[in-house]
């Protein structure tokens, strides 16, 4: 026969105050992560603009090399 055995209300207390504990690690471990995750996603997103923004950087100081070229061969023409 299998033996009966009862827990005190101490017992049951601090088993209760430990599930709680364990559950309030687990949620902020969650939290941590959700944190994480955004910043990789808000980092990648300055990155992309970033990037976006050397290109459009880029294509402006084309176009200012290709306005002197012209400029400078109005000058040979005269």
């Amino acid at each position: 026969m299998a033996k009966l055995t009862w827990k005190t209300d101490d017992q049951i207390n601090q088993e209760k105050k430990e599930r709680k504990r364990k559950s309030d690690e687990i949620k902020k471990r969650k939290e941590q992560l959700k944190t994480a995750a955004e910043d990789v996603v808000i980092q990648g997103q300055q990155y992309t603009d970033l990037e976006l923004q050397s290109i459009i950087q880029g294509q402006y100081v084309t176009e200012l090399e290709l306005a002197i070229e012209q400029l400078k061969g109005r000058d040979d023409n005269v």
